[in-house]
C-alpha cells in the first residue's frame, strides 16, 4: 500500500527517483499531516514580486490578451461552422487548428505572465521520450493518440498538460473531462462543446451515456489525434477535497493517502473500454509543484492572483511519468479494475512521499529510470502567438479590401 514498497503497474519499484529535483524540505505540496493544516491567508506567506502599481498594470494586461485572444478562437471557431455541413473531416480540421490556438494561448500566459519550469522523468517505460531540443526546449514523443491521467493538485494541472501536448505536437488533439457547469460560461464554455469535450455532471445515472457519446466519437475518429486527459480524483487535493476522499476511505475501510485522494474508477474504465481498439497506451503524470509552504495546501496558496499578479507561481514544475499498455490493464473486471487503480494510486502516494523525503520518486538505476529534464514553459518561437489572431486579421484585411475597392467590385 501507500506506505511499503511495492512493485508498480510495469514492474518497477517504487522507492526512490532518478535525481535530486528540489529541496524536499522547501517543497511540501499537500504533504502534511491532517491535523496540521494552517488556516493562514496564503498571501501572507510570501512577499509579492510586484508592487500594487504593477500588480494592476499585469491584471489590466493579462485580462485585455486573455479575453482578445478569447474571442479571436471563438471567432475562428463560428466562422468554421458552416464547414461543418458541407465536409466533416474539414470541420474536425479546423476545429483542431482553434484547439492549437487555444493551447498556444496557454503557453504564452504561462511564459510572460507567470514564468515557470517544468522537470519531466519517468520509469523506464517512457525512456526517451522526452528530450531537449538545440533551443533547450523541450520535446516529447508521446504518440498522437493516448490517454493521460494525472494526480489533480492544481486547477492548472491541465494547463501544464496541455503544454506537455504541445510539445508532442498534439495540442490539436486534447480532449478534457470537465464539469457540466463549465460549458455554459459565455465563449470558452461554448467554444469547449465546439471542442468536443466531455462534460460531467457526476452523477453516473446522467453521465454514462454522455461519456459513452462522446468517447465513442473518439473512438470512431482513429485517424485524428486525441489525448483524453482526465483526473481519477475528481478535483484538486484541497481541504475539501481531502475531507471528502478521507470519509469515503473511511466507510469504504481503505487505507488514506497522504498526497493524492482516492480515485473515481468509473471515468477511467469506461474510458478504457470505449477506446482500447483505437488507443494503445495509457500514460500517467505524477505532479507535483515546488515551493508550497508546509501546511498549506496548493490551491490555496497558487491561485490566479498569486500566480498572475503577484508574480508568485512554482519555482518548478516536475512530473514522473509512467506508460502503460492497455491490453495490460484489468479493465474489462470492474472489481479487479478498482484493486488495479487502487493500487496505482496507492504507488503515485509512495511516489510523492519519496520526493518530500528524499527528492527521488523512484529507482535511480540508469535501467530503470529516464533522467530527468528540465525546461522552460515557453513557444518554440513568438511568431506562433500569431495563429491566435491569424483568420480573424485576414477576416478584417479582406473586408477592408472590400471596403476599399466597393465601387469597383459592385459598380
Amino acid at each position: 500500500m501507500a506506505g511499503d514498497s511495492a512493485k508498480n503497474s510495469t514492474g518497477n519499484e517504487v522507492n526512490g527517483s532518478s535525481t535530486n529535483l528540489d529541496n524536499p524540505s522547501e517543497s511540501q505540496a499537500g504533504i502534511f499531516p491532517r491535523e496540521s493544516v494552517s488556516q493562514a491567508l496564503p498571501e501572507s506567506l510570501v512577499a509579492p514580486q510586484h508592487g500594487v502599481f504593477m500588480q494592476t498594470v499585469r491584471c489590466i494586461s493579462l485580462v485585455i490578451f486573455f479575453i482578445v485572444s478569447s474571442v479571436c478562437i471563438y471567432g475562428t471557431q463560428l466562422v468554421g461552422y458552416p464547414i461543418k455541413y458541407v465536409s466533416e473531416p474539414f470541420f474536425h480540421a479546423w476545429v483542431d487548428f482553434t484547439k492549437q490556438s487555444f493551447g498556444l494561448l496557454l503557453v504564452v500566459v504561462t511564459q510572460y505572465w507567470t514564468p515557470v519550469k517544468v522537470t519531466v522523468s519517468g520509469d523506464k517505460s517512457v525512456k526517451g521520450i522526452f528530450s531537449l531540443d538545440e533551443k533547450s526546449l523541450l520535446q516529447t514523443k508521446i504518440p498522437d493518440r493516448a490517454i493521460v491521467i494525472s494526480n489533480h493538485q492544481l486547477y492548472s494541472d491541465w494547463v501544464f498538460l496541455w503544454y506537455i501536448a504541445y510539445t508532442a505536437r498534439a495540442h490539436g488533439g486534447i480532449y478534457i473531462m470537465l464539469k457540466d457547469s463549465l460549458k455554459k460560461i459565455p465563449i470558452w464554455g461554448w467554444g469547449m462543446q465546439i471542442y468536443g469535450f466531455i462534460f460531467l455532471n457526476r452523477k453516473w445515472s446522467q453521465d454514462e451515456q454522455v461519456l459513452t457519446s462522446g468517447l465513442q466519437r473518439i473512438n470512431n475518429e482513429s485517424d485524428w489525434p486525441a489525448w483524453l486527459t482526465l483526473f481519477p480524483e475528481g478535483t484538486t487535493f484541497s481541504r475539501n477535497g481531502v475531507r471528502k476522499s478521507t470519509e469515503y476511505g473511511k466507510k469504504a475501510d481503505l487505507e488514506i493517502p497522504r498526497h493524492v485522494l482516492l480515485p473515481r474508477v468509473r471515468g477511467l474504465r469506461k474510458s478504457l473500454l470505449e477506446l482500447d481498439t483505437s488507443i494503445e497506451y495509457l500514460y500517467d503524470a505524477t505532479i507535483h509543484y515546488s515551493g508550497i509552504p508546509k501546511g498549506v495546501y496548493g490551491e490555496d496558496f497558487f491561485t490566479l492572483r498569486n500566480m498572475y499578479l503577484r508574480g508568485i507561481s512554482p519555482s518548478r514544475i516536475v512530473m514522473y511519468w509512467r506508460r502503460i499498455a492497455i491490453k495490460d490493464i484489468p479493465y474489462q473486471d470492474e472489481k479487479e479494475f478498482e484493486q488495479w487503480t487502487l493500487k496505482f494510486w496507492y504507488e503515485k502516494d509512495q511516489m510523492l512521499d519519496n520526493f518530500t523525503t528524499s527528492g527521488k520518486f523512484a529507482d535511480d538505476s540508469p535501467d530503470e529510470v529516464d533522467p530527468p529534464v528540465t525546461a522552460d514553459v515557453k513557444l518554440e518561437s513568438p511568431f506562433q502567438a500569431f495563429q491566435i489572431f491569424s483568420v480573424p486579421l485576414n477576416i478584417l484585411l479582406i473586408l477592408n479590401i472590400i471596403r476599399l475597392n466597393y465601387s469597383r467590385f459592385f459598380s
